[in-house]
């Protein structure tokens, strides 16, 4: 039977590979996600070693939060001259490293994009170079002010070459430089989107706002001292904000965070080549009963000359088997291009991660070639159950079984399966207490139970559907128009599982759709009621800050009648950390709009510089209320007692006030680098005179970006469109699935079909009738996945958008974005359809009329 099953699958090439196909696309999904993330860490593993191969150890700031805007607490110059003096010290260097210190121009002076990606200032003398992460490539090392090192990439992205010059734009200090050399980091140059700007350390200093202080000393031991030998004797003699790693556990922490980081990334990219591999499960299966179906003489002759059912059954599913296995290995080599495209596709959403040569671990290749086989196994085993019923009578007709009462036990069943998925996932979204992981589980199941059990349902819906879908087609299009939507549901069961493979893709989609529609509106709404002024001042990348003196510059700006800064860094207190913002009492209570729930307007507007006003719902995290006492960790490890003046009530959902508020006074007093994260701005005159004057006063400092109120709240909400498109483009993959297995359902039934079209065009329909009549089935099947998946997408949204009410989250349908995923739905339903309609407009009358 087996080689049965391969002689069957070599005379059924094209219908083999469509199969085939399915299970590609979902498989270099899963092999691209590993290949991506294994390369990326193999890229971060090779940076770091080089980077501190020649320290032994490496002294730098106790972490106190994990996000802080001022970065670990710093070292004092000082405690170089302790730790050279120190036995088993053989040398020590000093330096400076702020993964957000520098932001570069390019060769006509235009800031480089903005990005998530880190633009590193780094500062060390030329002397002690070795104990750098970075490698000479050309020219030499900073050694004055005005000069700077680039790392390779950047110089080559940025069109910049030694000898020439470029503003930097610093977190404390920006100036004009020149280009004196340029480096790779950690002996890499592909080190994605980041920059590096390397100078000489005073310079560095001033640039981050670090002067007379450090961020790391690195130290090489003496012959015959060990790094834990070193550790042991500096340990006493640093400061309880810092601390001293052997190089492996620098290394260790270093790629622990990378790791954490890359896991998340996989396991997103995971999710959704599961989602394509569920969908091409619907495919494999529908396109295997389709064959079965078209074989029923063949298998019957086979139970005729005394093949048993077990050996048809193994034969349908050796088949499966062999298409599982091919497609995954084609997959597992597609997957290596994909992982490229995948980077690609994340540099676009303005996170460029560095690569090294690809990486193919034993795990992919695993788990690519198991998950794909044993998927396109499950999905044949349906239809092999029905190879076995066919009876050997019918090696005289063709057909399929009679599906009778078990259709009506399976919309019994799917009933059932669709309830118990809609309460799995609601369960899922609702309940609180749920960890992170066991939640997306639960998710998962409940929405693969919800679909399959859909999938059950729609075959007894179908019919209805279609006639109503398929209306226009009939009432507009003629004969071909209405042929085509009788032919949609001449076979329920069948169209029922090729809608439905669509119906999960769009179900998924609009669901993104609704929800992205709710979370933009909630956060332009919730942004829109906190600020009452008529421009807002930001960063061009909106989360990073600006220098404390552009708040000043603001303020004596022609034209401008009140203005308040805020500051915004991360702490930690009983409840972990917390972000902290601070701001101007006699300014703020005039421009941020604050709902409270104890206190009033003139709570803020008489905020001293002991007291702090915070959240209600940290207030109830922290068990705390007006008059009790708030402990706060700094990011620089101060310790502060303040009073609490008042509770406010902020938006959960993006409010540009932190949970807990502190006056400037106090927020500059005890966090490092203090510097602004928004400038709100109420102008007189017109709005475009006001933003001229103000992009004036700030020529100097490139990265600040002014807007209108109106046109800061749409920019900020703008990263709800970054992730959705995101979202867009990986669901994609599952629509393209979905559409492939349309393609193979009507290339087989026009094969199934090829007497019948014969009669047609002896009756007189001409080739274009017969491409019209294709192309309105196949619209028509789009038309019932989308009017079943798009309802489905609203539900899901719905539940999504309960679950997130307490951040005040709102539903909001975005009806123009349903009917454009509708009109999308039906042009690809048109492409998909082109082959197969062309292969009917072809068949000979002749020869159709004379098959069997």
């Amino acid at each position: 039977m087996t080689s049965i099953a391969l002689r069957g699958l070599a005379t059924r090439k094209l219908r083999s590979a469509m199969v085939a196909f399915a299970v590609v696309l979902g498989v270099a999904m899963i092999a691209g996600s590993f290949v991506l993330t294994d390369t990326i860490r193999s890229a971060f593993t090779g940076i770091y070693k080089t980077a501190t191969e020649n320290s032994d150890v490496v002294i730098s700031g106790k972490p106190v939060v994990e996000f802080s805007q001022g970065g670990d607490p710093t070292l004092t110059q000082g405690l170089l001259t302790t730790v050279v003096k120190l036995d088993g010290v053989k040398a020590a260097a000093v330096g400076i490293a702020d993964d957000y210190g520098a932001r570069l121009t390019d060769d006509t002076g235009k800031l480089a994009k903005a990005t998530e990606n880190p633009t590193m200032a780094l500062g060390f003398d030329a002397k002690d170079a070795a104990f750098s992460p970075l490698r000479l490539s050309q020219g030499r090392w900073a050694t004055g002010q005005g000069e700077v090192v680039l790392d390779v990439a950047s110089a080559q992205r940025l069109n910049h070459r030694i000898g020439g010059s470029l503003r930097i734009i610093g977190t404390a200090k920006s100036g004009t430089f020149r280009i004196v050399g340029t480096a790779t980091i950690g002996g890499s140059s592909k080190i994605g989107g980041a920059t590096v700007a390397a100078f000489d350390l005073a310079t560095a200093q001033a640039v981050t706002g670090k002067t007379g202080q450090l961020d790391q000393i690195n130290v090489a031991a003496r012959p015959g001292t060990t790094a834990e030998e070193l550790v042991t004797t500096i340990q006493p003699e640093l400061p309880a904000t810092a601390q001293v790693l052997t190089r492996d556990q620098e290394q260790a922490a270093e790629l622990s965070e990378v790791n954490d980081a890359l896991s998340i990334i996989q396991q997103f990219l995971l999710a959704f080549a599961g989602i394509a591999l569920f969908v091409g499960a619907f495919v494999i299966f529908n396109t295997l009963s389709i064959t079965v179906a078209q074989r029923t003489r063949e298998l019957a002759t086979l139970r005729l000359i005394g093949a048993s059912r077990r050996q048809i059954r193994r034969s349908v599913v050796a088949e499966g088997a062999i298409i599982g296995m091919v497609g995954s290995l084609v997959g597992l080599g597609a997957g290596i291009g994909l992982a490229k495209a995948l980077n690609a596709l994340f540099a676009a959403a303005g996170l460029d991660l560095p690569t090294a040569g690809t990486v193919i671990e034993t795990r992919t290749i695993v788990w690519s070639l198991v998950v794909g086989t044993v998927v396109t196994i499950v999905a044949s085993l349906i239809p092999a159950m029905r190879a076995t019923r066919i009876a050997p009578t019918a090696a005289v007709r063709e057909g399929l079984p009679s599906e009778g009462h078990g259709r009506r036990v399976a919309t019994l069943i799917g009933v059932g399966s669709a309830a118990a998925g809609v309460i799995v996932t609601g369960t899922a979204l609702l309940i609180d207490g749920l960890e992170t992981r066991p939640r997306m589980l639960t998710l998962a199941a409940g929405l693969i139970v919800l679909f399959m059990g859909m999938g059950l349902v729609l075959p007894r819906i179908v019919t209805a559907i279609a006639r109503f879908v398929g209306a226009p087609s009939a009432k507009f299009f003629g004969e071909a128009g209405r042929l085509g939507r009788d032919n949609a549901v001449r076979n329920p069961g069948r169209t029922a599982a090729t809608a439905a493979a669509l119906m999960v893709g769009l179900a998924l989609i609009s669901s993104v759709a609704a929800l992205g529609q709710g979370l933009r509106k909630s956060d332009r709404d919730a942004l829109a009621g906190q600020i009452n002024a008529t421009h807002v001042v930001s960063a061009e990348d909106g989360f990073s800050t600006l220098p404390a003196a552009v708040g000043r510059t603001i303020a004596s700006t022609p034209g401008v009648s009140s203005t308040t800064s805020l500051r915004q860094d991360q702490a930690r207190d009983s409840t972990g950390e917390v972000t902290v913002s601070g701001v101007d009492p006699s300014t703020a209570a005039g421009l941020i709009n604050v709902e409270w729930a104890d206190g009033s307007d003139a709570t803020l507007a008489n905020l001293t510089a002991g007291q702090v006003i915070i959240s209600e719902s940290h207030a109830t995290s922290a068990k705390v209320s007006v008059g009790n006492a708030l402990r706060l960790t700094t990011s620089s490890g101060k310790l502060l007692e303040l009073r609490v003046a008042g509770i406010s009530r902020p938006s959960r959902f993006d409010s540009i006030l932190g949970p807990v508020v502190v006056t400037q006074t106090t927020f500059d007093a005890n966090f490092p680098r203090a510097s602004d994260g928004l400038t709100l701005v109420t102008a007189n005159g017109s709005p475009d005179a006001a933003t001229s004057a103000l992009r004036t006063a700030l020529a100097d400092t490139p990265n600040a970006v002014v807007r209108t109120s109106n046109d800061w709240v749409i920019a900020r909400s703008k990263s709800i469109d970054t992730l959705l498109n995101l979202l867009y483009v990986l669901l994609g993959l599952s629509v393209a699935i979905a559409l492939l297995g349309m393609v193979n359902t009507l290339a087989l039934s026009v094969m199934e079909r090829t007497r019948e079209l014969g009669t047609l065009r002896a009756l007189g329909a001409s080739r274009r009738q017969l491409r019209r009549m294709v192309r309105h089935e196949s619209i028509v099947v789009a038309l019932i996945g989308a009017a079943v998946g798009l309802p489905l997408g609203v539900g899901l949204a719905a539940l999504v958008t309960q679950a997130l009410s307490d951040y005040d989250v709102s539903l909001s349908l975005p009806i123009g974005g349903l009917i454009m995923i509708t009109l999308i739905a039906v042009a690809a339903a048109v492409i998909a359809a082109s082959g197969p309609a062309r292969r009917a407009s072809r068949v000979q009358v002749v020869q159709a009329l004379a098959q069997q």
